[in-house]
């Protein structure tokens, strides 16, 4: 749900919103690496979980008023 949420609000510019689905797909990324077994598994979820909190980061850093 929290990707084709995303998709919507890309397209749609609420930048903002949109910044704050993808830390959320971050945070679900690094719990899935809390639960799985195979330490590869672990790191693939905890790269993903990075990716999604660095692109959420920037969005936000350029926003031009970030806090509402």
């Amino acid at each position: 749900a929290y990707s084709e949420a995303s998709k919507i609000y890309k397209e749609n510019s609420y930048l903002y919103d949109y910044s704050r689905i993808i830390n959320n797909i971050g945070i679900v990324y690094r719990k899935l690496a809390q639960i799985v077994d195979k330490d590869e598994e672990k790191a693939e979820y905890l790269v993903k979980a990075l990716k999604m909190h660095e692109e959420a980061l920037e969005i936000y850093k350029n926003l031009e008023d970030p806090i509402r």
